[in-house]
């Protein structure tokens, strides 16, 4: 799947900023949910002080989790952190976007290094292109991303710039396509921020690369729109130099941070691509 799995992959491996601090959500949570605790059943023994004092605590251990944006099928300008990495996979029913239907998937390994926030992070991927068992990593490549943080546009906001190559180092089948030399910024905000109990975020994302459409051989502009629907699910909608891409972020787990993508290429059937995406990514915080 040469030159659609950079696209496919760029936000997988999206910096985890929240533009809502959750403790802020858990402290509004600590002043409806302890009037319900007091409301003692008569004869049963009154809450003391001590244990009220653990219950809040328990609440700021254990915040809800808040809902994400996510741009998906552009390189965004957000990196991961130092640190994480992240291992991640996606599936096709079409190798080339223009050919009828001949299934294919790719994989990639991410590692995220400095401090985006203070200087400058990098991040690091090794994109396995072929995956067949007969023909595994015969085909991939190597991409470099420096990313920096900014202040948000808005309130508890954050942005982010990057710039990068991808298909940097490539071998086998990745040699056919070109490096993408690419900047990248992306902003992420509530939407609603007159309700603190039920934010709203949303990313945008905005850059031009050196190979971007007609299946990465022509420089282009790209843009992303995404919003966090809920704790579990996030939509996104992006245009990837000469097609729509549109996509449903699922996070089946509270715990874990693993991520589901269910999108659609070329959605509106511009070039005559229009095919389905099926990407799954996991990230691992703070490994070093």
């Amino acid at each position: 799947m040469p030159g659609s799995f950079w696209k496919a992959r760029s936000a997988l491996a999206r910096h985890h900023h929240h533009p809502i601090h959750y403790r802020l959500l858990a402290c509004l949570l600590a002043l409806v949910i302890p009037a319900g605790v007091a409301a003692q059943q008569p004869g049963s023994q009154p809450i003391t002080e001590a244990q009220f004092l653990e219950y809040l605590q328990a609440l700021l251990r254990d915040p809800l989790p808040q809902p994400q944006a996510t741009n998906f099928g552009v390189v965004t300008g957000f990196g991961l952190p130092h640190g994480s990495a992240f291992a991640a996979g996606v599936l096709t029913d079409k190798r080339e976007r223009n050919q009828s239907s001949d299934h294919d998937g790719s994989a990639a390994l991410g590692i995220g290094l400095g401090d985006a926030r203070r200087l400058v992070g990098m991040e690091v991927t090794l994109g396995i292109i072929s995956t067949t068992p007969s023909e595994f990593a015969e085909d991939g490549n190597i991409n470099f991303k420096l990313h920096r943080v900014l202040p948000g546009l808005t309130h508890q906001g954050i942005s982010s710039v990057a710039i990068g190559v991808g298909n940097a180092a490539r071998w086998g089948d990745a040699r056919e396509v070109d490096r993408n030399r690419y900047i990248s910024a992306s902003t992420v905000f509530n939407a609603n921020p007159g309700n603190p109990g039920r934010p709203v975020p949303m990313m945008l994302t905005a850059g031009y690369g050196t190979a971007i459409s007609n299946l990465g051989r022509d420089a282009d502009d790209f843009y992303g729109l995404g919003v966090g629907l809920t704790r579990h699910f996030a939509a996104s909608a992006s245009w990837a130099g000469d097609e729509w891409i549109a996509g449903l972020n699922i996070k089946p787990f509270r715990q874990y941070n693993a991520q589901v993508t269910l999108a659609m290429g070329d959605v509106t059937d511009r070039v005559d691509g229009r095919r389905y995406l099926l990407a799954v990514a996991w990230v691992f915080d703070e490994l070093f």
